[in-house]
């Protein structure tokens, strides 16, 4: 898949200026990022959005067990208009008492700006990199 635009997808993450959680797995989030970023703007052209020039995807701040990647809008001027929560992405194997159980990799729905909700909707290190369950706006809710 081609990425139209530079803006749309922003490959921040440099194996040299992150620690050794963000050099194991710096293909995979790139990977997932673009992807994202490919769906969003699949679907702003599907759609014949006119207030917003396309839309992408970008590596957000990141703590020490989660990413966050954040869903942008390119306006009409060429510049970022809005950022949100796309997801999370765990950075390592974990168990917290608000999530359960966490592996590394696990696409996570946002509950807020600053935290996941509980339970996983993929991982970025699976076949469809974590994408299958992911739509132009954010992981999918969980079903049943």
């Amino acid at each position: 898949m081609a990425i139209a635009s530079e803006k749309l997808c922003e490959k921040v993450i440099d194996g040299a200026a992150f620690s050794d959680i963000f050099q194991n797995m710096t293909n995979e989030l790139n990977s997932f990022i673009a992807g994202v970023a490919a769906k969003r703007s699949a679907y702003h052209k599907e759609m014949g959005l006119t207030y917003i020039k396309d839309m992408g995807a970008k590596m957000g701040e990141s703590g020490t067990k989660f990413a966050r990647v954040m869903s942008t809008e390119i306006g009409l001027d060429g510049r970022e208009s809005r950022a949100s929560i796309y997801c999370f992405i765990a950075l390592e194997d974990g168990e917290t008492k608000a999530l359960g159980s966490v592996k590394r990799g696990d696409v996570m729905k946002p509950a807020s700006w600053k935290a996941p909700a509980k339970h996983a909707r993929g991982n970025i290190f699976d076949a469809d990199n974590g994408l299958k369950n992911c739509s132009e706006y954010g992981p999918a809710y969980m079903r049943g």
